[in-house]
């Protein structure tokens, strides 16, 4: 779990915690502001992880940071690539195969607090779990390219979240790929839901689970973030309206394309306003939008922090990469592609 930060003071009028913001607690009503990196959180050293002529780290895949080492899903490679602290890569795990162990184009990595590892082992359609020596514990089937994995806490015994990356056409509401689909620590599922048909979960949404199992979503080209509560009912919707959003996408169309051919085409070719993470810690949201132009090779990266409630508190901050969190809290990430890529790690404490 992450531990307990005082919030960003100056963002508010009135002296309030992370805890406390949205509540009776704070005397005054919170009022947004333009913020930056600093106002949020103290940024750790780097780690840069390098990679080598059989591990090319040139894929979009994020690495997990563990307390003891460095996760990446080598998704070229097909195997599980593990770094220490300094960088160094120390061990590969894995092969191309459909076997315990082995694994097709493996997505993402998370561990627990025990030390165990999951992998979203996407082309097999299922979760690998590993244990601390990273042998194969169970492996957990879950038909679908399955997008995200989620790891968390419950009861005090590990449960697996996935979300589907299809579209849930209105005719087929139920389908696998469509689910968010939860699973304890022994495999089975206890939980699963479509999301609404005004809402379907598209190619490379964005989740995160929030402190009473909530589930987060976001379309990468939408502009709003669904919250969904443990029986599958959506709960509240939370509008992304802050000026450094109109700002991103004052030149790129606002609506969300209705196939899911129109989606693809318009992250390849197009100048586009994606939502590129979500992450919830510390009873905020913070919500990290990417403004793409593919012509001209170039990315940025604005940051916006909501109170769980959807209340926008601090916006248009500029971050050196990629917002992810573990459960050493939060991180940047940024890839560079130049020779066999490159990522470097910034973990960012928060204030």
């Amino acid at each position: 779990m992450l531990s307990s930060h005082t919030a960003v003071r100056a963002a508010l009028p009135t002296i309030c915690s992370f805890a406390v913001w949205g509540t009776a607690a704070c005397a005054q009503q919170p009022v947004a502001r333009a913020a930056s990196v600093s106002d949020i959180c103290q940024l750790g050293d780097e780690i840069t992880l390098r990679g080598t002529a059989d591990h090319r780290l040139l894929s979009a895949a994020l690495p997990w940071l563990d307390p003891r080492r460095v996760y990446f899903a080598d998704r070229l490679s097909s195997k599980l690539l593990v770094f220490d602290h300094k960088g160094q890569l120390i061990r590969t795990v894995g092969t191309r195969g459909t076997a315990p162990g082995e694994y097709e184009m493996p997505y993402s990595v998370q561990s627990d607090e025990t030390g165990w590892v999951y992998v979203n082992d996407r082309g097999n359609g299922r979760v690998q779990v590993l244990d601390q020596g990273l042998q194969v514990l169970r492996v957990i089937a879950a038909p679908g390219q399955n997008e995200q994995l989620i790891v968390t806490r419950d009861a005090d015994a590990p449960s697996i979240v996935m979300l589907g990356n299809s579209s849930c056409p209105e005719s087929d509401a139920t389908a696998d790929a469509c689910l968010v689909r939860q699973f304890d620590h022994s495999g089975r599922m206890v939980r699963a839901f479509a999301t609404e048909p005004t809402h379907p979960v598209m190619h490379s949404s964005q989740a995160a689970m929030g402190p009473d199992r909530s589930v987060y979503l976001a379309n990468v080209l939408g502009d709003a973030v669904h919250v969904y509560g443990e029986n599958g009912k959506r709960r509240r919707i939370i509008r992304l309206d802050s000026p450094s959003m109109r700002a991103f996408a004052a030149s790129t169309a606002p609506d969300m394309p209705a196939d899911f051919g129109t989606i693809l085409q318009r992250l390849r070719d197009e100048s586009h306003t994606r939502i590129r993470s979500l992450v919830v810690a510390e009873k905020m949201l913070f919500v990290q939008f990417q403004r793409v132009k593919p012509a001209a090779g170039e990315s940025q990266f604005v940051l916006d922090v909501y109170s769980l409630d959807g209340a926008l508190r601090l916006y248009g901050i500029a971050t050196p990469g990629i917002l992810t969190a573990s459960g050493e809290g939060p991180y940047f990430v940024a890839h560079r592609s130049d020779g066999d890529g490159a990522i470097s790690i910034r973990p960012c404490g928060l204030r």
